[in-house]
């Protein structure tokens, strides 16, 4: 399991958004770290389930990843 962190950027006419990854930690604790210091605005869990590679973006308001 890793954890990227990342900087999304929204487009002007709503059309999606840019995202940019800063760097990469290990541990839940360093990415909510580096999320509360406000060295990215958006975190991607990356997990291994059954063979198979799964992603899950933070979501600050229910403090899960979904």
């Amino acid at each position: 399991m890793w954890f990227e962190l990342e900087i999304e950027r929204p487009e002007i006419l709503g059309s999606g958004s840019d995202i940019q990854s800063v760097g990469t930690v290990k541990t839940l604790e360093e990415a909510l770290d580096a999320y509360k210091n406000h060295e990215c605005n958006r975190i991607t869990k990356y997990e291994r389930i059954d063979g198979r590679l799964v992603r899950r973006v933070y979501d600050e308001f229910t403090g899960k990843f979904e």
